[in-house]
């Protein structure tokens, strides 16, 4: 099956921009070099998008998506943003807990 692509030009404008931002970041040693900056962003869109694509699945399983919950949705963003930022710092700064 193969399904058509069509232009995102929002999504490549952030990418690209996302892109830099995190290749400065490691730049000054902000970010863990190792970390693949297009990865990371694909990541990001991976799983924001999959919580809109998903949604009704989500909520048959756990009753809540984060179209419809703002308890859920706050919840979600914060531990996403979480894993996200504690995954990239470099190892000598990880946060302790």
């Amino acid at each position: 099956m193969t399904r058509e692509q069509m232009p995102l030009p929002a999504l490549d404008e952030y990418m690209e921009r996302f892109v830099h931002f995190l290749d400065a970041a490691k730049r000054n040693d902000l970010v863990r070099h190792e970390a693949d900056s297009e990865m990371v962003c694909g990541w990001i869109l991976d799983r924001t998008g999959n919580q809109v694509r998903f949604a009704p699945f989500i909520k048959n399983t756990s009753g809540c998506t984060v179209l419809n919950d703002e308890t859920y949705k706050a919840h979600w963003c914060k531990s996403n943003v979480d894993l996200f930022l504690h995954a990239l710092l470099p190892r000598d700064t990880a946060r302790s807990t």
